[in-house]
């Protein structure tokens, strides 16, 4: 291997071991991995989505209420 190389494995080695970290300390502060915040967030994995709420309550064309 050239100082080149290794050099440039070191960097990317760096660079994987911050995303990693960063993941990490965003789920223990329980915010998910994507940047849009889980209120309302749709995907199953999200680590604050709420309880999907029935869809009959919130149906602006249901009249019997």
């Amino acid at each position: 291997m050239s100082t080149a190389d290794i050099i440039i494995t070191v960097i990317l080695t760096v660079i994987v071991i911050v995303i990693v970290a960063v993941l990490i300390r965003n789920k223990k502060k329980g915010k998910g991995s994507c940047s849009c915040g889980c209120s309302g967030c749709q995907n199953p994995y999200c680590t604050q989505s709420q309880t999907p709420s029935d869809p009959s309550e919130d149906d602006p064309t249901d009249t019997a209420s």
